[in-house]
């Protein structure tokens, strides 16, 4: 069993104690919503230039001009479907081509309990969105990414806990 190490935890942090992010560019799988919508809104508010690349326009759409409202950077717009790989690489292809630096590559997008279906490709639709999606969009932005000396910031739940290990030892 694993304790947690209090000294390292960061306490007393908000969003108001970010510095400028000007001239920063974020993309941001899922950024239309949920946790992806509030990273976004803190980081246009702190000034960085935030990309939402998310599978549904209409409601990316809405999402990029709510943050306008309050972005001191600018707020971009990508149509992707994580669970379509040629919809990744499309997306891909457009990111590229906009953002030659990336500073951060936020793999938040992510789907949960769907019923037993299957992606364009044949894959599982969970396994294909939540993984398969954001390991080739990660491999193909890598270089861009790079190229700001970025990183990949990738979001996961805690569902996991709720799972029982087969494995014995």
């Amino acid at each position: 069993m694993s304790t947690v190490n209090k000294s390292s935890a960061v306490s007393n942090w908000t969003a108001d104690k970010l510095p400028s992010l000007e001239g920063k560019t974020y993309i941001i799988t899922g950024g239309n919503s949920g946790i992806g919508l509030e990273a976004a809104r803190m980081l246009a508010k702190a000034g960085g230039d935030v990309v939402i690349a998310c599978r549904n326009a209409e409601k990316g759409s809405a999402a990029q001009q709510a943050l306008r409202t309050q972005a001191k950077g600018r707020v971009d717009l990508v149509q992707l479907d994580l669970s379509d790989l040629s919809s990744v690489r499309h997306a891909a292809e457009i990111v590229a081509s906009r953002y030659t630096k990336i500073d951060a590559l936020i793999n938040n997008a992510g789907i949960m309990q769907t019923p037993e279906l299957k992606s364009v490709d044949g894959y599982e639709l969970q396994f294909a969105t939540n993984h398969l999606g954001h390991f080739l969009w990660s491999g193909l932005l890598k270089p861009n990414v790079e190229a700001a000396k970025g990183r990949f910031v990738v979001v996961a739940s805690l569902v996991h806990k709720w799972g029982r290990s087969t494995l014995t030892t």
